[in-house]
């Protein structure tokens, strides 16, 4: 998988380790503000004004975060079925 991504995006085999090492699954926070403080100290701004799209929930709160942190990231919001559409 890590070979697949690399081809796809150009990336060194290194770079997509560190993404995948970084990657969050879950965050057990819903308070906006501890969340940003949460993902603000994960990354660099430089980092987080790569970020190009970001995959949530349905919870509203989200997309302010998202806006927030990763403020050129296009947001897919995420149902019980699968993709809703784009925030």
């Amino acid at each position: 998988m890590i070979e697949q991504v690399s081809q796809n995006e150009g990336l060194s085999r290194d770079q997509v380790e560190g993404i995948f090492k970084r990657q969050l699954e879950v965050i057990d926070v819903h308070k906006a503000e501890e969340l940003i403080a949460r993902l603000e100290s994960l990354w660099t701004e430089e980092e987080r004004l790569r970020v190009e799209e970001v995959s949530i929930d349905m919870w509203a709160g989200f997309t302010k975060v998202v806006r927030r942190v990763f403020p050129k990231a296009r947001i897919v919001k995420w149902g019980l079925g699968g993709p809703l559409g784009l925030g």
